[in-house]
């Protein structure tokens, strides 16, 4: 299994097998669900809200140019993948804790 689209290094052993095993206590259903996801109307959506909080790992192979809604906060991590917030838990939890509490 190839988690190189997550990481941009990858994570030791052991904390991969933590997020396995967090994963793996989700839901079937949900697991299902995010699979049927479409990316049809996402740019209308991402548009819409008058307050949005991007976290951007710059290595980020699966994420796109947002600039769709000039509202948007950006943070970004440079060397971090799809995964900012293990790459820089505190930094990551820091932030989010200012965005919500703002």
């Amino acid at each position: 299994m190839s988690f190189c689209l997550l990481f941009a290094v990858p994570p030791p052993d052991a904390d991969l097998k933590r997020m396995l095993v967090f994963n793996g206590m989700v839901p079937r259903e949900v697991h299902q669900a995010v699979m049927q996801i479409s990316i049809e109307g996402l740019d209308e959506a991402f548009a819409k809200p008058s307050r949005m909080l991007v976290t951007f790992g710059v290595r980020d192979a699966l994420l796109r140019v947002l600039d769709l809604n000039p509202s948007v906060q950006l943070s970004i991590y440079p060397e971090a993948g799809h995964a900012p917030f293990y790459k820089q838990p505190r930094r990551f939890n820091a932030e989010l804790a200012a965005f919500a509490s703002s």
